[in-house]
């Protein structure tokens, strides 16, 4: 009848599909097993140099891929062993090939595994099949040490060369300030971008330092180390010479001090010329770190802070001196008194001062006409009351 006709073609259709996916699969098997058979053979008698780990990787892939399908799809089927056995024994070989096609790997590192091999093996000449007939395998761990240790000195070499081009862009921050002479003269801005990352080279240098490398690595880690000590230092002497420069600058561009303290003067001037002769230089090459570690600095530094020191140890002594001969200046900071010495032609100059050191004296008058021209007149207090005085003083 219809319906047992309709029963027959179906399951005839499906008898036909399950035969042409039986003979896919077995296609499959047969087709792989030819690929596999003519890549392993090239890949054992191809030069080391001319393997495409990329592409010899994916065809692995691929073929553990099918494998798995096989054993899925033909579980009787006697040759889908066979085919896994040959993906296994090959597969056994890869390490072996990462290891020696590790493209960090440099003469010296061929070298030790010439010498731990104990033969001559060339990545240009030899083959897989001549590396396992010396028995390449047997070396697996030390060959794979060695290829290890290329991608780790790869990598420090690469950090080394981030940090010439992250200090080769690293330049000071260059402000402008009106000297004493009426010149204007660059000195350092803010640094602490430059600390920062000096802070965070120290701690690369350091990681750097504690790893295992070659020597010629080594003497460049330790060569960005010795310029960063020598950039740390010089650094620290730059800020403290410009902040005492800065100082002393208004001070003894005066004549009266000049004057007072001729030596100190004399001093201050040889300073003043090596800190405006760094500065130019800086200014035409403001690189960080070649400016700060360029031969000589840090030592004309050293020896313009040591005359900084010395002329502030005068400083200290000589107001001193001045607070022994008039005792209410202890009530004035060293800043203060200076401010007043080094206007020692302008009376006036005293004015801000007095309340200081003078009880409830706010403010001086002076004479405005000869014959009392420039003299003291007359003393006002806080609360605005004036006391004329009978004679006059003369500043």
């Amino acid at each position: 009848d219809v319906s047992s006709l309709e029963e027959m073609q179906v399951a005839l259709g499906k008898d036909l599909n399950d035969a042409s996916i039986a003979l896919d699969v077995r296609r499959l098997l047969w087709t792989s097993l030819e690929q596999l058979e003519d890549l392993t053979v090239a890949w054992l008698d191809s030069p080391l140099k001319l393997l495409n780990m990329d592409q010899l990787q994916e065809s692995m892939r691929r073929f553990t891929a099918v494998g798995h399908r096989l054993v899925r799809s033909l579980p009787s089927n006697t040759a889908v062993p066979g085919f896994m056995q040959r993906l296994a024994d090959f597969n056994a070989n890869m390490p072996l090939l990462l290891s020696l096609r590790n493209p960090h790997l440099q003469a010296r590192h061929w070298d030790a595994v010439r010498q731990t091999i104990g033969a001559k093996i060339y990545e240009g000449s030899t083959t897989l099949r001549e590396l396992l007939g010396m028995n390449a395998l047997v070396f697996l761990d030390a060959i794979a040490a060695q290829s290890e240790q290329a991608s780790k000195e790869a990598a420090m070499e690469a950090s080394i060369v981030h940090l010439g081009d992250t200090w080769g862009a690293l330049d000071f921050v260059l402000l402008s300030h009106n000297s004493i002479h009426s010149r204007s003269i660059a000195i350092l801005g803010p640094t602490e971008a430059i600390e920062e990352q000096l802070e965070e080279t120290h701690a690369m240098v350091t990681t750097l330092r504690n790893a295992r490398c070659n020597d010629h690595i080594k003497a460049r880690i330790d060569e960005w180390d010795r310029r960063l000590t020598l950039f740390a230092s010089t650094l620290q002497e730059w800020l403290r010479c410009q902040r005492e420069w800065l100082y002393l600058e208004h001070i003894f561009g005066g004549v009266d001090m000049q004057r007072q303290l001729p030596s100190e003067s004399r001093v201050f001037s040889f300073v003043d010329r090596a800190f405006h002769e760094l500065m130019r230089r800086t200014q035409e090459s403001p690189n960080a770190l070649a400016a700060a570690t360029r031969p000589g600095v840090l030592e004309i530094l050293q020896t313009c802070n040591a005359n900084l020191e010395f002329i502030l140890k005068s400083l200290e002594d000589y107001l001193q001196m001045k607070r022994l001969a008039f005792p209410r200046f202890y009530f004035l900071s060293n800043d203060e008194i200076l401010d007043i010495i080094a206007q020692t032609r302008s009376p006036r100059a005293i004015v801000p001062h007095l309340a200081k050191f003078l009880s409830n004296v706010h403010q001086l008058e002076f004479g405005e006409s000869t014959p009392s021209l420039g003299d003291i007149t007359a003393v006002v207090s806080a609360e605005g009351e004036v006391v004329t005085l009978v004679k006059r003083v003369r500043p």
